[in-house]
């Protein structure tokens, strides 16, 4: 029930955060016994790469452990909401205290093939980061939507320094990770040929600046639960994939509801081509649906 679904996900929570700060002292304990320089800096590079572990999990839709407990994967992706921001927090932490600890920008910045953790590598790993965290928050994904999903892939090249930085932990610790997300992305495709999307209605109002689309899955959506939402990209607007909620979804008829709100540009374009798709010499209106 609803109180499963929000109790369940709030408990896991919990066991991470206990988890994580496990990770810290345990670190911080080892770095202590072996007298290196600001052992909780340390520590807290540790808890980071824990946290680059968990990143991708709640982002899975189609292989989430979170589904064997009934909890969907619009309630877990706060966790990769959550992760995100507290990781960002934690590595500028990391940083801050491992510059003042050495009071060397220049060994800070170091990247040679002698040392056996890299420095600059995490700088620019901890930099590309805090562009995706500034383009994730609010004001700017929901008005410039597109800048979000582009700068969203800057993660590539944020493990990828993270690795280069600790080479001997980094890399085994994102296999998980990687592997359910690469699968993941696989399996939303399957989807879409799975469902046989085709635009059936549509139509926007000027007054309420509210689109309405009428999407027929021939092969039956895979499952539909209040709150849920699909993904969507239309022929002409770009390949970027947008998520939409469903209104409602008629099981006989296998017939998908959608109501968009024009709020920003792209939404607006969609809007136009709405109106082009019912007028008498309109562009069809053609579009892809990932669950």
């Amino acid at each position: 029930g609803p109180k499963a679904t929000i109790v369940v996900p709030c408990f896991y929570g919990f066991i991470f955060f206990c988890l994580f700060l496990m990770v810290v002292f345990m670190s911080m304990g080892d770095y202590v016994r072996d007298a290196a320089l600001e052992p909780f800096a340390r520590a807290l590079g540790q808890g980071a790469i824990y946290l680059f572990g968990l990143m991708l999990l709640p982002v899975t839709k189609h292989v989430s452990f979170f589904r064997f407990f009934g909890v969907s994967y619009e309630r877990t992706i706060i966790y990769h909401i959550v992760m995100g921001f507290f990781l960002f927090l934690v590595l500028t932490l990391h940083g801050f205290l491992m510059l003042s600890a050495y009071d060397d920008l220049g060994w800070i910045l170091a990247w040679n093939k002698n040392m056996i953790q890299p420095n600059l590598p995490g700088v620019l790993s901890w930099f590309l980061l805090t562009i995706m965290c500034l383009t994730s928050l609010p004001p700017v994904r929901r008005k410039f939507f597109a800048v979000f999903r582009f700068t969203h892939f800057l993660f590539i090249p944020v493990v990828v320094f993270g690795i280069v930085h600790v080479p001997h932990v980094m890399g085994y610790v994102m296999i998980l990770g990687l592997s359910l997300w690469v699968i993941d992305i696989i399996l939303r495709n399957v989807s879409t040929f799975a469902a046989e999307p085709e635009l059936k209605d549509c139509s926007f109002d000027e007054e309420s600046q509210l689109i309405t689309l009428e999407v027929l899955c021939k092969g039956g959506l895979k499952s539909y639960e209040a709150g849920q939402y699909v993904f969507f990209t239309f022929a002409g607007l770009g390949p970027l994939i947008h998520p939409f909620t469903i209104a409602d979804y008629n099981a006989e008829t296998k017939i998908a509801t959608f109501f968009i709100k024009v709020l920003g540009s792209w939404t607006a374009q969609l809007a136009v081509a709405v109106q082009n798709h019912n007028s008498e010499e309109g562009k069809p209106l053609k579009l892809r649906l990932f669950q």
